[in-house]
């Protein structure tokens, strides 16, 4: 409302909707209704962000993330869920590219799983896309790999080699 972007009648309607359509374990964001009603863009919402909390944006799609980092924390599901990519690595510290970096607790849940001390940067949805499909392979491809259940593959392939050395003579 301050920068003039939007007026205070489309922030009270976007909060109308975001309790109309609240449940007790999920809440829309706020700049997600504004982007969806089309008042605002998910690049005027990152700079409102990076004005109010002083978060640093980042571009991924400018970098190179080490392989060292991507090893670090490579929980693809976690990763596309919260919207967030680790790029980088400097003494002890894990810099996190986010859609939303307010998301203590998935930081605090990459803080407990690495060891390392986290830092949030702000990004676009597209750019996180972008990196995770990028590094860790298309999303659709993921997804049928996350389906796929190796021990049921292996107790498959064990019965029918089973079956098979029962008709050998």
């Amino acid at each position: 409302v301050e920068k003039g972007l939007i007026t205070e009648e489309q922030v009270k309607e976007a909060l109308q909707i975001q309790r109309d359509t609240r449940t007790d374990t999920e809440s829309k964001l706020l700049g997600d209704i504004l982007i969806e009603k089309g008042y605002v863009t998910n690049d005027d919402i990152i700079l409102a962000i990076q004005d109010q909390m002083s978060i640093e944006k980042v571009v991924l799609s400018d970098r190179k993330i080490p392989d060292s980092v991507l090893k670090v924390f490579n929980d693809v599901t976690f990763l596309k869920q919260n919207q967030c990519m680790p790029f980088e690595i400097e003494n002890g510290l894990l810099k996190i590219a986010m859609t939303n970096p307010l998301q203590t607790q998935a930081l605090d849940y990459i803080k407990l799983q690495t060891g390392l001390k986290v830092e949030s940067y702000i990004t676009t949805v597209n750019d996180i896309n972008a990196a995770l499909d990028k590094y860790f392979g298309s999303a659709q491809m993921q997804d049928l790999v996350e389906q796929f259940d190796d021990s049921d593959f292996v107790t498959d392939v064990s019965e029918e080699v089973d079956d098979t050395n029962e008709d050998a003579p």
